[in-house]
């Protein structure tokens, strides 16, 4: 009697994705901190994935730790944003200060946020399909990860007229590996 092949779920990259493909669109520096730590979750967790399913553990294992250390280098720009933040609030005598980024200018980018973060996860999964299937090595996925990130991350800031969002996507941009 045959029984049906079980299929591996990773809950892990699972949640991961959810996450990411939930985001709303950014409004401020913060959000768009936020987002870069979910991608650098979401690839974190697809390396880590592939590891265990390939032969290039150590190599993919190091790339996912170091998905980590730039998730620490976001939080810490993170938090400079914040305390930025908390300087201007106190000296402009603790005015409520409104997101550079309008609800009404939030909804018309939505669609197109999404569907740029619906492509990166997409491609995400292509290229460990690559992997899995010795069409890529792990190298070259990575290089191909960090490739679409920086893509996509600078598809996203050109979708903003805020100066100071525009420099936190720099900010993500920047600490992606050039491997050409």
């Amino acid at each position: 009697m045959k029984t049906a092949q079980t299929i591996k779920i990773n809950y892990y990259t699972k949640a991961a994705y959810e996450a990411a493909s939930s985001l709303p669109c950014p409004r401020s520096v913060s959000d768009v901190y936020n987002l870069g730590v979910s991608l650098h979750y979401c690839v974190r967790a697809k390396y880590i994935e592939i590891a265990d399913l390939m032969n290039e553990k150590a190599y993919l294992t190091d790339q996912a730790a170091q998905q980590l250390k730039n998730k620490f280098t976001i939080e810490k720009l993170a938090a400079y944003n914040l305390n930025v933040q908390l300087g201007k609030f106190y000296a402009e005598g603790g005015p409520i200060m409104e997101d550079p980024v309008t609800n009404e200018t939030a909804a018309q980018i939505q669609p197109f946020f999404s569907r740029n973060m619906s492509r990166f996860l997409q491609t995400l999964d292509e290229l460990s399909g690559q992997v899995l299937t010795k069409r890529m090595s792990g190298q070259e996925m990575t290089a191909a990860v960090d490739q679409q990130m920086a893509e996509s991350l600078a598809a996203m800031k050109k979708m903003f007229q805020d100066e100071e969002i525009q420099m936190a996507f720099a900010d993500l941009i920047e600490m992606i590996p050039s491997r050409s």
